[in-house]
């Protein structure tokens, strides 16, 4: 026997127009017209025999709600790296160049928000310091590169939002390029900076310095700046650090100091001739009493008429 073997009108039993009990509708559901649905996701239903498409309302933030929910604490969202507005039928992962909301419990967030400059966000729904030696300028970046490199003369601690985020300091400290911190200028060396001209006895501007440079013949260095010797003696090394490494100047020469150029072993000046004498440690030739003569090194009045070192009473 089959349907064709009845007639027309004949419904078959249990189908859609012999309906023969109803039920209440469930929780979790509603009920139009005799057909039961369920509570679309994002939305909760937490009585029976609901009618409204809406059921009881939405799910609350920090949590979802898939279809046929039954509270408006369904499911916590999950973990950090997902977060849940009101509404939620599933948890939404956090974009890169975001964060999740660090006020909200760790499995409830309920939202995402921009990195903001100094900090960058890999999508895992932390922000992380950019860290030092680099800076951040920027919102949203996302990893660890930030913006670029502290510039040369300046430090940058983590979360640094410039390349200028803080100057060096003084002569006793120099920052080469992505310093994390000023370096102390090593003994017998001087701050200086590769763009300016730094000359001795001045640090300027020593707040930027980004090199070290060992202390050159005829100068000694101490704290990171550059002193001429002294006029009478000459520097005969490099990195002095130490005033008392300045050499007397040698008898029968003399030893000049700035504004001139510093002196050295080899630049020492001859005194002049026998009307002048140099004794150790002379920054300019002495002239001759009336009623003396000069000699030279050995004691000798003849030879080396242009070094002569002393002078003594004519007989």
């Amino acid at each position: 026997v089959t349907l064709k073997d009845f007639p027309d009108d004949f419904h078959e039993p249990g189908g859609q127009f012999t309906k023969a009990v109803e039920h209440p509708c469930e929780v979790a559901h509603y009920c139009k017209e005799g057909i039961r649905h369920k509570c679309t996701g994002g939305t909760y239903g937490d009585k029976e025999m609901e009618t409204n498409s809406a059921c009881s309302g939405h799910c609350d933030a920090g949590y979802y709600c898939p279809e046929a929910s039954s509270s408006p604490t369904q499911y916590s969202c999950g973990s950090v790296d997902v977060f849940c507005p009101p509404k939620s039928s599933s948890p939404t992962y956090v974009k890169q160049g975001y964060y999740s909301n660090e006020s909200d419990p760790v499995d409830k967030k309920t939202s995402q928000h921009l990195c903001p400059p100094g900090y960058y966000c890999t999508g895992d729904g932390l922000r992380f310091q950019c860290p030092a030696g680099r800076y951040g300028a920027s919102s949203g970046l996302i990893d660890s590169e930030c913006d670029g490199e502290c510039k040369s003369g300046y430090f940058c601690k983590p979360g640094s939002t410039s390349p200028l985020q803080s100057p060096c300091g003084n002569a006793t400290v120099y920052c080469p390029k992505a310093s994390t911190v000023p370096l102390l200028v090593d003994q017998g060396y001087y701050s200086a900076s590769e763009i300016y001209s730094i000359t001795a006895n001045y640090a300027g501007p020593n707040a930027t310095h980004d090199i070290q440079r060992e202390c050159e013949v005829g100068y000694w260095c101490h704290d990171g700046i550059k002193f001429y010797c002294p006029q009478g003696t000459y520097g005969d090394e490099t990195g002095s650090s130490n005033l008392d490494q300045c050499e007397p100047c040698e008898e029968g020469f003399y030893c000049r100091s700035q504004p001139a150029p510093p002196t050295t072993k080899e630049t020492q000046v001859e005194c002049g001739d026998a009307s002048k004498y140099c004794p150790q440690g002379s920054a300019e030739p002495r002239d001759v009493d009336l009623g003396y003569y000069t000699l030279n090194r050995f004691g000798k009045e003849e030879g080396l008429e242009t070094q002569r070192t002393s002078q003594v009473v004519c007989p």
